[in-house]
């Protein structure tokens, strides 16, 4: 694997991390199709590319056009062909919005006129932008944003089948900013589209405990 970032987690390490927190409960298989929403560099991206194989897709997003860059690097260096990169921020309007300028681990949406003007697109609009007839898994980690990204799936959310949402209460708990508390809206919403959602509550990790499992529940065999 090859990493157009000098510096970060050796790649097997990376591998490994990603398994533990967001296969926890599916890991994508060949010909899967993936939504990953907040790909930073594409560390995870190369993975998921290779789990889904050549009759698979990615679709990877990135907000920061800096980071993107880095994305799309990490997709041309390791020749990840089933990989689409969409450089916008995923929110519950399509237009544009501002993302803060800092590094890539802690880039959200601001509000204040402050950091950069990026567009932002609805997971709905996603959908038709990529042809998307199915999202086998939906992997998103943006900051305190996954409130604005599910407000902006309520005519694709059938088409998922797997999710793993990262909350961020545990920056609201440190830092005070409520802005980062998104779990009463995640959850609750994800279970009236009819997912089981499930969580790591014993786990020590507050951040690996705000993430949120969804699965559809699996339907009967016929025949």
């Amino acid at each position: 694997m090859v990493s157009p970032k000098p510096r970060g987690l050796p790649w097997q390490l990376a591998e490994q991390k990603t398994r533990e927190i967001f296969f926890h409960r599916y890991t994508p298989k060949s010909g899967d199709t993936v939504l990953e929403v907040g790909a930073e560099y594409g560390a995870d991206t190369v993975f998921l590319s290779r789990l889904v194989g050549p009759t698979g897709r990615v679709i990877a997003v990135e907000a920061h056009p800096v980071t993107c860059s880095l994305l799309r690097r990490t997709v041309e260096l390791n020749r990840l062909t089933n990989v689409q990169v969409v450089n916008a921020a995923v929110s519950d309007t399509n237009g544009t919005t501002g993302i803060s300028d800092g590094s890539s681990a802690s880039n959200r949406v601001v509000s204040d006129g402050s950091g950069l003007t990026v567009r932002s697109v609805t997971i709905d609009h996603l959908r038709e932008e990529h042809d998307l007839h199915r999202i086998d898994l939906l992997k998103m980690n943006i900051e305190g944003s996954e409130r604005q990204a599910i407000a902006g799936m309520e005519a694709s959310h059938d088409l998922v089948r797997h999710a793993v949402i990262s909350c961020h209460d545990f920056r609201a708990d440190r830092t005070g900013d409520e802005f980062f508390r998104t779990s009463h809206v995640v959850e609750p919403r994800l279970a009236s589209w009819g997912f089981t959602v499930s969580r790591r509550i014993d786990d020590p990790r507050p951040w690996i405990r705000d993430y949120r499992y969804a699965e559809r529940p699996q339907e009967p065999d016929i025949g």
